[in-house]
């Protein structure tokens, strides 16, 4: 959470207003009048049983820092991957290339390629990477914007739908309901987590909400995870040779409230970004408005929800 994030910080002053204040999304130097250097890292547990998937979301996730500057021409992605001690070696071989198929088609598609990383073996899989990035104002023909230059009036735009952390969780309800694994034949190692509980508080009120509806669901949620933010950091170059892109964030850890607010204030004019309207997957809205002791509530209406893999804000 976010506020947890500023107490570990809070005894380096000068560390948290560089990573909330300056870089809020990347780590931005500027080498020389012209040549800026961007980096980024992030990793984090599997979000989808599929290691071809979830290598693809991975790349999505640690390349969409970069995006959100604007910045298309990725130099390298150095590969972040653990795997998990409890899987039988045949096991691992099968994750880890799985994974690292899914991580170079999506830096192809991306432009670039993997130089090197660390591999480790631990209790928990984990994947993630560290990338960098150039962006030279003098080739391009203008200059890399401030991301501080919002004005009243200004319009912002979600290029993803919210709503994808949610998917994760549905999933792994599905995934760990007594009544939905009743009928699988693989040892568990643990007993089963008695989670179709939240899926039937959920159906009593909305009957939509079944398994067929979650798995639909969960699948056009991961399709978003998987797509890069590429495109919408294209289309930001196009309108940053007008001069009008003021400023850009990735919605992520922090839910859109967080991530708009440590944006906001940033700015360099006094402003406040009002979220009249959002696009969202199918029926959040309704689902986050149950209330019963057995559904979780999301916080999603709020705002607080966080997002995996998610757009970018820009205005």
């Amino acid at each position: 959470p976010k506020d947890e994030l500023v107490s570990y910080l809070s005894s380096s002053p000068e560390t948290l207003t560089r990573v909330f204040d300056v870089s809020p999304d990347c780590y931005t130097k500027q080498q020389t009048p012209s040549l800026h250097m961007l980096t980024s890292l992030d990793f984090f547990y599997p979000l989808h049983d599929d290691p071809f998937k979830q290598g693809e979301i991975t790349v999505c996730n640690v390349l969409s820092d970069v995006y959100a500057s604007g910045v298309v021409d990725i130099d390298h992605f150095l590969v972040v991957l653990s795997m998990s001690t409890q899987m039988t070696k045949e096991q691992r071989d099968e994750a880890a290339v799985g994974i690292m198929r899914g991580m170079e088609s999506k830096l192809a598609e991306a432009g670039t390629l993997i130089g090197g990383g660390q591999t480790v073996f631990n209790p928990w899989v984990t994947t993630g990477g560290s990338v960098v990035a150039f962006f030279d104002s003098e080739r391009e023909g203008f200059d890399m914007f401030t991301n501080r230059n919002a004005e009243p009036g200004d319009v912002l735009v979600l290029t993803k739908p919210l709503g994808t952390q949610m998917v994760i969780n549905f999933a792994q309800y599905l995934r760990k309901s007594q009544r939905y694994n009743s009928d699988l034949t693989l040892k568990q190692s643990e007993p089963l987590c008695p989670n179709s509980d939240r899926i039937d508080a959920i159906n009593e009120q909305l009957p939509f909400f079944d398994e067929t509806f979650i798995k639909n669901f969960t699948n056009k949620g991961f399709d978003f995870m998987s797509d890069l933010n590429l495109y919408a950091a294209k289309c930001m170059r196009t309108q940053m040779r007008r001069n009008r892109v003021r400023a850009c964030t990735d919605v992520t850890g922090f839910g859109i409230k967080g991530h708009a607010e440590n944006l906001a204030k940033i700015q360099h004019n006094s402003v406040d970004f009002v979220l009249d309207s959002v696009v969202t997957l199918d029926q959040l809205d309704k689902i986050d408005a149950i209330k019963d002791p057995r559904a979780r509530d999301f916080g999603f209406m709020e705002g607080t929800c966080p997002s995996r893999r998610g757009g970018c804000l820009l205005l």
